[in-house]
């Protein structure tokens, strides 16, 4: 598929801090593009930086394999759409929408029929006579993509546009902007701090780190196979597990797994988490009870050695504080100073070896 958009080691420092460290990325056209990440890791100076708001320090970006690096954001041809939507607040829906061709000098009849059919595309045709100062989140949401949609950009960028909604309209929101990226096939790149978000939009997720890629994949590789150690306690909606593999034998590495990696042996009083073992191509492990404060519901338990391993499971009854269980890994992945080194299951009768 043809690149729609390429960053070449993006540098970008304020002073003596840098924000983007050698970036690269690649992002297909036609494709929804999530950038995740906690706060302050660079998610929004690097759109900024795309779009030509802020100018790099080094590095280039190339839209349609033309260098845009140097060019005002006014010749780049790329929209894009703010967390809280930039529109103003004094002006209709429709005025706010046909801004943009208004700036360019088209005709009152063309900039009346292209808001029109950009409003039918939109869902959003019995509403553009309305103040923005009277519309629901979801309709400025709808609005402020509308007015990017008029210009017909070559890609679209998202900063958290979806963060001021309330829980039940964010999510048919993400319905609704996946539904028209596919329909409209426009190139998102879409930036973001919420998990849900990424695991439902993105077609791939560049997740950011200290204003580097720290992995680029799709959702489900990124919860089984996180290449790092940070990455595994970042993404998922509970932090990846790991027990220290010198416990087993295998100094300096460590195993990692998810809760739903995990099927529950039964009650059994035994030794503590401390204790794994291999035992016919399964790794199981043996664990009291801890306080259950920090599991979300009835089907998840805490559990440690009083020490340094922790683990967050998944059961199939209620256990008390104190209590002893077994559990058998049936996917786990190693890890050598806090890097992938591999992934295993115990349904190929798989080992790990040092």
């Amino acid at each position: 598929m043809k690149t729609k958009l390429k960053l070449e080691k993006i540098y970008k420092r304020y002073g003596n801090k840098t924000v983007l460290k050698a970036l690269d990325l690649e992002v297909e056209d036609g494709e929804f593009m999530v950038v995740l990440g906690p706060s302050g890791m660079g998610k929004s100076t690097l759109l900024r930086v795309i779009v030509g708001i802020e100018d790099l320090t080094a590095g280039r970006v190339i839209v349609d394999g033309k260098d845009v690096s140097n060019l005002p954001p006014n010749r780049r041809d790329i929209a894009m759409v703010f967390q809280n939507y930039a529109l103003y607040p004094n002006m209709t829906a429709y005025k706010n929408i046909a801004f943009p061709l208004r700036m360019n000098k088209m005709p009152p009849a063309k900039i009346k029929k292209k808001v029109s059919e950009i409003a039918e595309t939109l869902k959003i045709a019995d509403i553009l006579d309305r103040d923005i100062s009277l519309l629901s989140g979801g309709q400025k949401q709808r609005v402020a993509l509308a007015r990017c949609l008029v210009r017909n950009p070559k890609m679209f960028l998202l900063d958290e546009p979806l963060s001021n909604l309330d829980a039940r309209v964010r999510f048919s929101a993400r319905t609704e902007l996946k539904k028209l990226q596919k329909e409209l096939g426009y190139t998102f790149v879409y930036v973001t701090h919420d998990q849900q978000e990424a695991s439902t939009l993105a077609d791939r997720v560049a997740v950011l780190r200290n204003g580097q890629i720290d992995q680029l994949d799709d959702y489900e590789n990124l919860i089984n196979a996180p290449r790092s150690k940070w990455l595994g306690d970042f993404v998922g909606d509970f932090p990846m597990n790991f027990i220290d593999g010198n416990m087993i034998g295998i100094e300096g590495k460590e195993i990692g797994f998810r809760d739903s990696w995990i099927s529950e042996q039964g009650n059994e009083i035994s030794a503590t988490v401390e204790y794994c073992q291999v035992n016919e191509d399964i790794y199981r492990a043996y664990c009291k009870i801890d306080s259950g404060s920090e599991a979300e519901d009835d089907n998840k338990i805490v559990a440690s050695d009083d020490s340094k391993a922790k683990v967050i499971l998944r059961v199939a009854k209620r256990y008390n504080p104190g209590d002893r269980i077994q559990f058998s890994l049936e996917r786990y992945n190693v890890y050598s100073g806090g890097i992938l080194e591999s992934t295993s299951s115990s349904q190929k009768n798989s080992k790990v070896t040092s």
